[in-house]
């Protein structure tokens, strides 16, 4: 009997067709198109002000777009359940609590944790080693490493990460990729915006490059990051900012 392979049909996890944003009745993010294939981390490259917030935000449903249309998981933002299926990592958690382990604590009302389980959780990370200090009171790479710790907690099937590795000290930047990695291999799609080159470099599977609200380049990484970023975005005046 001849056994025949199934080939795995690869399905979009996100996909954005012909999106444009304005405001104050300019257009900000112009006819853009772009796919994030299932089970992949994708990242979304360009300089500051291209764009990349506004449309994280509008996937995220934070903003509306005015043309368009995005869908997620095959179903239209009006139709997808965001609260247990994505979790984005762009903003600073707010304490919720005089200190971090009150703020978790807080958090896991949403979450839904058993006692005995969030408490393992959190003596195993090293964020507990902060448990008395106020939130607002760390760093800018423990306030992301907080942030990584609750979306861990979350288990959401889709994760987008903004500047995730802003303030890590290399060590835990490793780390942080290793745990990409790991989420990957589960089974999660993650989109994930940085300036960080050599490190999506290193995990992507797919790109998308946006420059003053236009795609100017999307697909599976077969191109040089650091190489392409440059013939793309050195601005041609030579201008210096220092």
């Amino acid at each position: 009997m001849n056994i025949v392979e199934e080939k795995k049909i690869e399905k979009n996890i996100i996909s954005l067709k012909n999106v444009v944003k304005k405001f104050d009745g300019n257009i900000i993010i112009s006819d853009v198109s772009f796919n994030v294939r299932e089970g992949t981390i994708h990242a979304f490259v360009g300089p500051n002000g291209a764009g990349k917030s506004t449309i994280i935000n509008l996937i995220t449903n934070i903003l509306v777009e005015d043309g368009g249309e995005i869908k997620i998981d095959g179903l239209t933002k009006n139709d997808f359940f965001y609260g247990e299926n994505i979790s984005l990592v762009n903003v600073e958690t707010p304490c919720l609590g005089k200190n971090v382990e009150e703020t978790v604590s807080t958090l896991n009302i949403l979450i839904g944790l058993e006692d005995r389980e969030l408490s393992e959780k959190f003596y195993e990370n090293k964020i507990s080693n902060f448990k008395e200090i106020n939130l607002n009171d760390l760093s800018t790479g423990w306030k992301k490493i907080f942030n990584i710790f609750i979306l861990e907690l979350t288990k959401r099937k889709i994760m987008i990460l903004d500047e995730p590795f802003n303030g890590l000290d290399p060590i835990v930047r490793r780390e942080m990729l290793e745990y990409l990695l790991r989420k990957k291999k589960e089974g999660c799609s993650i989109l994930l915006s940085s300036h960080i080159l050599s490190d999506l470099q290193e995990i992507s599977d797919d790109i998308t490059m946006i420059k003053k609200g236009k795609i100017i380049y999307t697909g599976k990484l077969n191109i040089d990051i650091e190489k392409e970023y440059f013939y793309h975005f050195k601005e041609k005046e030579e201008k210096k900012i220092f």
